[in-house]
Formats: C-alpha cells, sequence, structure tokens
C-alpha cells in the first residue's frame, strides 16, 4: 500500500521495530544486498528468530529500479537460507476503522516501557506497562500474575475431589503467541493461530446455515508442495470467472 508515497511502510517499521526497511523517498544504496544479510545475520547471532523487512509499494534502488518482496524473499533464502515468508497487506488488514489512538499506542507504549527502563533501580520491583483509560501506567508484574496463581491454587487444592486434576501443574507466564516473556522459546501450540482457526470454522458454519453461497478454503503450509496457495487461488479464480471472485489471505505476524 502506498504507491509511491512510503509513510505507512515508515510508521509500521517503527511500530514492529522491522530489521529493514525499504522506502521510495530514501533509495538504498549501492550493495544494498550485502548490507542487509549482514544486518540479519547480526541479529540471528543476538538470538533473534524473528526478522521482519517492510517493503513500501514503490520502493525503488539508485538506479530507479523497483525492489519487491519476492526480490527480497529469493535473496534471504538463497544467501542466508532462512525460513522466509511474503505478507502482502491487503484488503483484511483494511477492513478495520482507521483509528489514530490505535496507530500511536504502540509507540506510546514503547516510549514508556524505555523511560520505565531509565527510572528502574536494582531494588525496582518488576513492572508492566499497562494502559488505563487513555493513560500509560505501570504495574506491579506479581499483580499482573496473581489470578494465574491463585487459579493454579484452586485447582491444586481441587485434586483431592476431582481425580481428573491429579496431573502436574506449573504456571508459565506466556503471550498470546505462548512466547516465554524474555526468551526466545515457544511453549505448546500457537494462541493466536487456534483463535483464528476457530473463528473461521464458526463463521463458516453459521453462514453456510444461511442463504449466503460463499466458502472458505484453509490450507496448511506443510500439506503439499504442489497444492500451494497461489495455485489453488489461481485455479478457483479461473473456473469461477462470471461466477464468483477468490482472494487468497497467507495468516501471518500480522494476524497475531
Amino acid at each position: 500500500m502506498g504507491r509511491h508515497c512510503g509513510y505507512l511502510a515508515l510508521v509500521s517499521a517503527l511500530a514492529c521495530g522491522a530489521d529493514w526497511v525499504f522506502l521510495p523517498e530514501s533509495p538504498p544504496e549501492e550493495y544494498w544486498e550485502e548490507h542487509l544479510c549482514v544486518k540479519l545475520s547480526e541479529n540471528r547471532a543476538r538470538k533473534k528468530r524473528l526478522n521482519i523487512i517492510i517493503v513500501a509499494e514503490g520502493a525503488i534502488d539508485m538506479k530507479n529500479n523497483p525492489i519487491t518482496s519476492e526480490e527480497v524473499k529469493e535473496l534471504v533464502v538463497t544467501q542466508l537460507g532462512y525460513d522466509t515468508r511474503v505478507t502482502i497487506l491487503g484488503h483484511v488488514q483494511r477492513g478495520g476503522t482507521p483509528s489514530a489512538f490505535d496507530r500511536i499506542l504502540a509507540s506510546r507504549m514503547g516510549v514508556a516501557a524505555v523511560i520505565a527502563l531509565l527510572e528502574a533501580t536494582p531494588e525496582t520491583p518488576a513492572c508492566v506497562v499497562s494502559l488505563s483509560g487513555n493513560h500509560a501506567m505501570r504495574l506491579p508484574l506479581v499483580e499482573c500474575v496473581q489470578m494465574a496463581y491463585l487459579g493454579l491454587l484452586e485447582l491444586s487444592a481441587a485434586r483431592e475431589k476431582y481425580e481428573e486434576f491429579c496431573v502436574p501443574m506449573v504456571m508459565v507466564p506466556a503471550t498470546v503467541s505462548n512466547n516465554v516473556p524474555g526468551s526466545d522459546f515457544s511453549i505448546g501450540a500457537d494462541t493466536a493461530l487456534n483463535t483464528i482457526t476457530d473463528s473461521n470454522v464458526e463463521h463458516l458454519t453459521e453462514k453456510m446455515k444461511t442463504t449466503i453461497q460463499r466458502g472458505l478454503v484453509l490450507r496448511n503450509e506443510s500439506c503439499s508442495e504442489n497444492y500451494t496457495t497461489d495455485f489453488i487461488y489461481q485455479l478457483y479464480s479461473e473456473e469461477g470467472k462470471g461466477v464468483f471472485d477468490c482472494r487468497k489471505n497467507v495468516l501471518g505476524h500480522m494476524q497475531q
């Protein structure tokens, strides 16, 4: 999105902490391919498992040659051998009502977190930056996990009454993606993916009960080397000409 204006790409890169961003207004210098690979390699050496590269729609190099997301993906795969995926922002990401509050929320929380870090002392208890009304505030980490701790105690105390609870129980603080804070480990299944899948199944079931004639095809990334997302999209698009249209969307970090 953005055509020849890189504003959306720039603020997106700032909001998500991207490793690299390509903008039409600021073409990369010569040999940018080598610099990009070095930057990604350095970040991986610091145990950063996820690298994000933002490519604006009208990105070009110093010779006015277009820079595409597919070109960048091919470079990373060929030179570094990283598992690389391309997410094209389209109708799914544009479906919500734009909100200036939401757009700057991540930056505001990031600033509050940095200020908390600068003001912290060795005696300062661990805290979590949260939002109350329209103001960023700090909450003790102990209070944030207290409900989970009390819930675990209740489950443990109920073992005498319910033998189903006689299993090992461990409380692990984690994010919505089940990532353990302060580490690069993920525990169990991806909660965000489970939520997306459940929502799609429920929505499709309710919709098919009405007169709306629409279909949804879900594909796992490892199900087949031949029946790719692009192949299925092109197949339905060709066979459904004049009857229905098709759209594709690869679920990734943007949906989490």
